[in-house]
This record gives C-alpha cells, sequence and structure tokens, in this order.
C-alpha cells in the first residue's frame, strides 16, 4: 500500500481522526517509537533547525546541489535559485561518507553526541560535590566543596571491541600532556625539565623553589619531583639523590615485577604497583594522590585496574588521572597480546572542587557528553616467552608520544582554571 492510500484508509483525511496528526516533532517521534522503526524527517528549514537539535537526531543525510548549473526542464534551460537553505552542519557533528559529482554531493554526518556516555557518571560526581558537598579549608588556603568515599567505573573496550580511552568530552584534555606525563612515570623520571622540554608543564607549580620551601622540602632541588611516583615505581626504597640520579636498579622496580607476575601469575591477587611509601613521603615533592593500582586478570584474558586515590581534584586533576590509568592498561595488553582492556574503577577518597573552580564546573555541567574516543598503540611489539618481562620493559621505556593514536576524539572547547599549589 503507498502511503496516500494508507492516509485515505486510516480516515486522517476526515474531520474526526485529526487527534491523530502529531502536534509537534517530539510527538511525531513519540507515535513512531511505538513501532521500533528508524524515523527519517524531510524539512522544510523550520523542521529540520528543530530535529537537528534533537539529541535522538544520529545521522544527516544531506544532498547537496550546484545552483549556479543549467539545467534542462521542457527542453528549456532554467536557472535553479535557492531562496531557502539547510541549517548550518552543527559541530557535534562528524561527517562519515562523500561522494560528489560535477552537480550534486552527498554526505552523511554522525551525531557524536553519547546521551548514555559513561562520563556522565564523572558529571553527576561533580554534580554531588556542588549540591551536597561540605565546605573545607585545605593545605592550598585556596577551600573546597569536598566529598569522602566514592567510584567510578569505565569499560576500556567498546562493542565493537575497540580499545577506547575515556577521555573527557565536555572539555577538550590535553591528550599529549597525559601521554608524556604517563611515559614520565614509567621510565622512572623525575626531572621535570625532561617534561618542560616537550613544552608539557603538569608539575611546573609543584617543583618550584617557592612551593618546596614553602612545604619545608628544601633538601629537594628546584624542578625535582624527589621520590614520588615514577621512582617508587621502578626503585621503590631508593635514597634520595640530586635532580640528575638516575633511580633505576636502586630498591625494588614495581613495573618489572608486575610484568613478569602477569606472565607467571596471572590469578595472583597481588599484581599491585603503590606509590605510597610511607618512610619516604617526605623525600617528594608532592606526596601521591593516585597512590595504589591493582590489576586483575579474568577468566576471559580481560586484564582490569582498580586506582585508588586518596584526594581528587575533580575538575583539573582527575580527568588526568582516568585517563592515565586507563592509557596504562592498554600499554599493558599491548605487551601482553592474549589480554584485553576490561574494567577500570576510580576509588576516590577526598573528592573536591576548589572554590575558584566552581563557576568553570557549573560551564562543564552545561555540556553534553560525546562518544569516548578510541586508543591504539601502534608501535609494534614482539616478545619471546622465556624473557617476554624484560621485552616489555623495553618496548615500554622507548614508548614516545607518536606511538600512540587516538581516532575520533571530539570534544567541548576547553575550561581554563588555575591549579591550586
Amino acid at each position: 500500500m503507498c502511503d496516500a492510500e494508507r492516509y485515505v484508509s486510516s480516515g486522517l483525511h476526515d474531520d474526526p481522526a485529526r487527534e491523530n496528526y502529531a502536534q509537534s516533532l517530539p510527538n511525531a517521534l513519540n507515535m513512531c517509537r511505538k513501532h521500533n522503526n528508524d524515523v527519517f524527517v524531510i524539512g522544510g528549514e523550520s523542521l529540520y533547525n528543530e530535529a537537528i537539535a534533537m539529541k535522538e537526531c544520529e545521522k544527516i543525510y544531506l544532498t547537496e546541489i550546484d545552483d549556479t548549473s543549467l539545467v534542462s526542464v521542457n527542453t528549456s534551460p532554467v536557472l535553479w535559485i535557492c531562496d531557502t537553505f539547510f541549517p548550518q552542519i552543527p559541530w557535534n557533528f562528524r561527517l562519515e561518507h562523500s561522494n560528489a559529482s560535477p552537480t550534486l554531493r552527498f554526505q552523511i554526518y554522525t551525531n557524536q553526541m553519547d546521551t548514555a556516555s559513561q562520563e556522565q557518571r564523572y558529571l553527576n560526581l561533580l554534580q554531588e560535590i556542588l549540591l551536597r558537598g561540605e565546605t573545607r579549608s585545605d593545605r592550598t588556603g585556596t577551600g573546597t566543596k569536598t566529598v569522602f568515599g566514592t567510584q567510578l567505573r569505565f569499560d576500556l573496550t567498546n562493542a565493537h571491541g575497540k580499545p577506547v580511552l575515556p577521555l573527557m568530552t565536555t572539555k577538550k584534555t590535553f591528550f599529549r600532556g597525559i601521554v608524556e606525563e604517563l611515559l614520565f612515570f614509567l621510565r622512572g623520571d623525575h626531572n621535570n625539565t625532561k617534561l618542560q622540554a616537550k613544552n608539557v608543564h603538569i608539575w611546573d607549580g609543584n617543583t618550584s623553589r617557592e612551593y618546596l620551601d614553602k612545604y619545608n622540602k628544601q633538601h629537594i632541588q628546584t624542578g625535582d619531583l624527589g621520590l614520588a611516583y615514577g621512582v617508587q615505581w621502578r626503585a621503590a626504597g631508593a635514597r634520595l639523590g640530586n635532580i640528575d640520579t638516575d633511580y633505576r636498579g636502586q630498591g625494588i622496580d614495581q613495573l618489572a615485577e608486575l610484568l613478569k607476575a602477569i606472565l607467571l601469575e596471572p590469578n595472583s591477587r597481588r599484581l599491585i604497583i603503590n606509590a605510597w611509601n610511607v618512610p619516604q613521603l617526605e623525600d617528594m615533592a608532592l606526596v601521591p594522590c593516585h597512590m595504589l593500582y591493582q590489576f586483575d586478570i579474568s577468566a576471559n584474558n580481560k586484564l582490569n585496574v582498580m586506582m585508588t586515590q586518596r584526594s581528587a581534584d575533580t575538575f583539573l586533576g582527575l580527568p588526568f588521572n582516568i585517563a592515565s590509568t586507563a592509557l596504562l592498561v592498554h600499554i599493558l595488553c599491548k605487551v601482553n597480546p592474549h589480554l584485553t582492556a576490561g574494567q577500570m574503577i576510580i576509588s576516590i577518597g577526598n573528592a573536591h572542587i576548589y572554590n575558584n573552580h566552581i563557576e568553570q564546573v557549573q560551564e562543564q555541567l552545561n555540556r553534553t557528553p560525546l562518544f569516548f574516543p578510541t586508543i591504539d598503540v601502534i608501535k609494534s611489539f614482539a616478545a619471546t616467552k622465556s624473557e617476554g618481562e624484560h621485552n616489555a620493559l623495553e618496548f615500554i621505556e622507548n614508548l614516545e608520544f607518536k606511538d600512540f593514536q587516538l581516532t575520533n576524539y571530539y570534544a567541548h572547547p576547553a575550561i581554563k582554571a588555575e591549579m591550586a599549589v
């Protein structure tokens, strides 16, 4: 039955049946959903404007006509003159397909908004802190709103089996900085000038002379993280040297031990990297916030991680910590090809928003999350069965930013805020 016949047989052309007409686009969509069919909206202009602004709009199928071309109508040349145009494509739609001829161009755009995004869990935490957080003083003197004890969960592989990086999309996040900092830690580095040389300034505030003197760290050199993070990961128990000291080979190399245990004891409950070394906290420029990583290998060879964070600057710091922890899992899966990334759990003690970040948080909460990007370690890795952990360690130490391929990262603009030190 054609559409016209269906229209007549339904009685919609009769006055008594006019209540079956949709009075608005949302009303029409609700009527269509009852039949579980795909719905296509065909203009005019005002209807297009309304439709593409709705979160339910998944794709735009657009045919563009070259209105300067002469066409033949009844053997007479006619110049097409358009006085109505399709709306400007919103920024959150990505061009997925394009096919052109001399006078026509057909394009498909896909909406990147993810209304069921796992990022919403992070946004919910921000909202919770704003609504019920306690007002507290803090070490920096800035003041915070704080909640204690919370968890966030993320799936690190999507429905298509591709590795996902939970890189926040409601504000553009500094991906290169996340990668460079993680590689810095994985090499056991502690000299901030190495990050500065790569134009990464995450640690400038916490390694300045003013900061170190303020917190009685006069024995730590300017620009030095001391025995924090990377040193604990690669040389736990090493004694404090100077800014140029290579601590590898001293103490316990927790990364090497982890790689060995993943190969030889996959069911172990001791797959842990711990940076909270109590006797050496005074020798760290900043005591660890993301302090403990516990890994777990499930029966279906999924590598999961629970990262424990004692303190989280939820606006500036936490998005970095989330993405960095996920990236660490993906690196470990690269050097253990029998594993795929599973779940990531972030357990937070003190989750806070600094008072000078509240306006920025409110701006972020007004934004809709987009789909998380996928991530690939594109550098090839080959390990021998007997020496896999040694090959893996060397491979990890030699990774560079160019070895990571981030795909389909679309995000709202960055939101600037001052870090509290």
